[in-house]
């Protein structure tokens, strides 16, 4: 084990094997395939197993779901559905975190703007500028006008998909 170097980690639900060096993580995700090959697969013993990485520990999700409540913007807490509010995830790419600082900005903190959405994802392609946003409306809740504005403004520079309308099948809704 080792201190992570996140300071929401305690808390947060989004990286469960953060609290491990990274060469055991690594192990025991591979200990887990091989257990996945054993019990589906039936493999007695897969071969030919080994660890391939991506690169750098940090700075490597090119996509986060995110929670949003009364204008925050955070994770569940491990084991439950408490919001657990970010500046910024260390693990994200470096495109999907100015996406965040976009979108916070356009949320303005403390805002109730949040209550109309249950979730929004974002997914930014590595060396991209510009990020695609996935809001979820939340249950029974109308667009209010200050909500297609804030749509609106991230659209000017992203891609930004309202899926599901109260009352109606899933449908998407794009704002640019």
């Amino acid at each position: 084990r080792v201190t992570p170097g996140c300071p929401v980690a305690a808390t947060c639900g989004g990286c469960d094997w953060i609290p491990l060096e990274l060469e055991a993580q690594r192990e025991h995700k591979l200990e887990l395939l091989r257990e996945a090959l054993r019990r589906t697969g039936g493999f007695d013993e897969p071969p030919g197993l080994r660890i391939v990485t991506a690169g750098e520990p940090w700075g490597y999700r090119t996509r986060i779901r995110l929670q949003l409540r009364g204008g925050k913007v955070g994770f569940h807490a491990a084991g439950s559905h408490d919001l657990v509010e970010i500046e910024e995830c260390l693990v994200s790419a470096p495109e999907v975190g100015a996406a965040l600082s976009r979108l916070r900005r356009a949320l303005g903190r403390g805002t109730p703007l949040g209550d109309e959405f249950a979730s929004v994802e974002i997914r930014c392609a590595p060396g991209s500028s510009r990020a695609t946003y996935f809001f979820a409306r939340a249950r029974g809740r109308a667009l209010s006008a200050r909500g297609r504005a804030l749509l609106a403004e991230l659209g000017r520079e992203d891609v930004v998909v309202v899926e599901g309308e109260p009352g109606t099948e899933a449908e998407l809704e794009r704002f640019e």
